[in-house]
């Protein structure tokens, strides 16, 4: 098991398939999607951080700026295991990852990238 609680032969399995597909299944999502960023708390805490978007592209796009550009739009995926966060009402929780940090490769380091927050297409409205 690695830091995001998933085996990592099965997530190398599924980023790398993932990988594959995900500009089909998210970039041209126009829909709500809504990103909390990992750490820094409690989830709570970090919901104060959440933001919505109306597209996969411009959630990344934010990430991206977010991190000072210290990774590409490209480094950042979505992974296709998902899980419900009854605690926020959000389901179909999935892991926002990098794939890269400025020189770092976590795909040549650890063979997975690393969770940096996480996002969902089904959510209770943030008040």
């Amino acid at each position: 098991m690695d830091n995001i609680g998933i085996n990592k032969k099965s997530l190398n399995k599924i980023t790398n398939e993932w990988t594959k597909k995900q500009n089909k299944d998210f970039e041209d999502c126009n829909g709500k999607i809504i990103y909390r960023p990992h750490g820094g708390g409690s989830v709570f805490d970090s919901l104060n951080k959440a933001k919505e978007f109306n597209s996969t592209i411009k959630m990344k796009e934010y990430i991206v700026k977010e991190w000072n550009d210290n990774f590409s739009v490209d480094d950042v995926v979505i992974l296709a295991e998902s899980h419900d966060d009854d605690r926020i009402g959000w389901k179909d929780v999935r892991h926002v990852c990098i794939k890269r940090l400025q020189d770092e490769d976590y795909i040549k380091k650890y063979s997975i990238p690393q969770c940096i927050g996480y996002c969902s297409f089904d959510y209770n409205k943030i008040v």
